[in-house]
């Protein structure tokens, strides 16, 4: 087998299958036909990895798991028309009654679950529908002064949570966030983008019209790849090292590369995209954590601050009261410097051969490349509310 070929072997099993994929996207579009039967006047839409193409398969205590795939369920109103239970309850009495979804059917602090096993060669995912509603006026205008976009700003919504049976409001923006991330991802990819819709538009000219309506979740860029490769190696890093509670969350990382991809001068090869990407973040080492270091990059500069002695700072870029590092310290810093450099001794190699990525890279991403189906699955679901998974 090529270099090539193994590569696009290990892509495909990181990333969710097309027919698991488009069994997801009927399944909650099923949901929403429920919801909306029921006289629920709410619209349901994918949020996190599912809605950016990084979705990666989960990966804890040695073993593969379901995926998870979040759906945020917006009610029409704002958070002034209701109470949160109340909006929570709505979507959860309708699912309860149904007797499709009722033996499924989960609730956490912030969701409810819908699990959904053996959908492919026994693997399976859990749909995460979050209840939510649109934020009010005066918070919109606030996100607008802060300097957040306006149809960024309009896209806020308030989702519940549920702690102790007290409930209450969380505010996010993950429609306006995949919005972001897909602005950054087209402006830093576009030449690379457009080259491969033409080649499956010439494959398949029986499917499209024309080039412009082959479907962006049908390219996957560097950027997108690299995020899923550093997400997959994350997990088994830290799952191997017992320290899962220090683990980097997803939207930092993907926050991270969609800024640092705009300075890449889009690069089409993915390996040279993670050494990039890498050496960026490693930089940050030097300039945080150690005397006489040099500045840190422009890219960064801009994003990450350390606040006092033992705590870091990066807004989300759609919602300035967000800090993404707020669970950070020193302690938590220290260890993702050293999964960098692990990930730099697994996945950077200069030559990159065949036999380095049969059984260097292989292993660092828990991939078996002789065996497609996945034997031992522990069925958990692990629902993380807002996407910071």
């Amino acid at each position: 087998m090529k270099k090539e070929e193994i590569l696009k072997e290990i892509f495909d099993k990181l990333d969710i299958s097309q027919t698991m994929h488009d069994n997801a996207t009927e399944k909650y579009k099923n949901i929403a036909k429920v919801l909306e039967d029921n006289g629920l006047d709410a619209s349901i839409y994918p949020q996190g990895s599912f809605s950016i193409g990084t979705v990666i398969r989960p990966y804890k205590e040695g073993k593969d798991r379901d995926y998870d795939l979040d759906f945020v369920c917006q009610i029409r109103g704002t958070k002034d028309d209701f109470e949160p239970k109340e909006i929570k309850d709505s979507v959860g009495d309708i699912l309860k009654k149904d007797g499709r979804y009722s033996p499924k059917l989960k609730e956490y602090d912030r969701c409810w679950t819908i699990e959904y096993a053996d959908i492919s060669d026994g693997v399976g995912f859990n749909i995460d529908i979050v209840p939510s509603t649109s934020e009010t006026q005066n918070y919109i205008n606030f996100l607008i002064s802060r300097g957040i976009e306006i149809n960024k700003a309009e896209n806020a919504i308030a989702i519940t949570h549920k702690e102790n049976n007290e409930f209450s409001w969380i505010s996010t923006n993950p429609a306006a966030y995949a919005e972001w991330f897909n602005e950054k991802n087209k402006n830093a990819f576009k030449h690379y983008i457009y080259k491969q819709k033409s080649n499956i538009f010439n494959e398949y000219r029986m499917l499209y019209g024309s080039i412009e309506e082959v479907p962006d979740y049908k390219v996957k860029t560097p950027l997108q790849r690299v995020i899923q490769i550093l997400k997959r190696h994350r997990d088994i890093y830290y799952d191997r090292g017992k320290a899962n509670n220090f683990k980097p969350a997803s939207i930092i990382i993907t926050t991270l590369l969609a800024e640092i991809s705009n300075f890449s001068d889009g690069t089409e090869e993915i390996f040279e995209f993670l050494n990039f990407a890498v050496e960026e973040l490693r930089s940050m080492e030097n300039y945080f954590l150690k005397s006489n270091a040099p500045n840190l990059s422009k890219i960064l500069s801009s994003m990450i601050s350390k606040v006092g002695e033992d705590n870091w700072e990066m807004k989300n870029p759609v919602n300035p009261e967000d800090n993404l590092l707020d669970c950070w310290d020193n302690k938590t810093a220290t260890m993702f410097f050293k999964w960098l450099e692990e990930v730099k001794e697994d996945l950077l190699d200069t030559t990159i051969s065949r036999e380095y990525i049969e059984n260097k890279v292989t292993s660092s991403l828990a991939v078996n490349l002789k065996n497609s189906k996945s034997e031992h699955i522990i069925r958990k679901v692990e629902p993380v509310k807002p996407w910071k998974d």
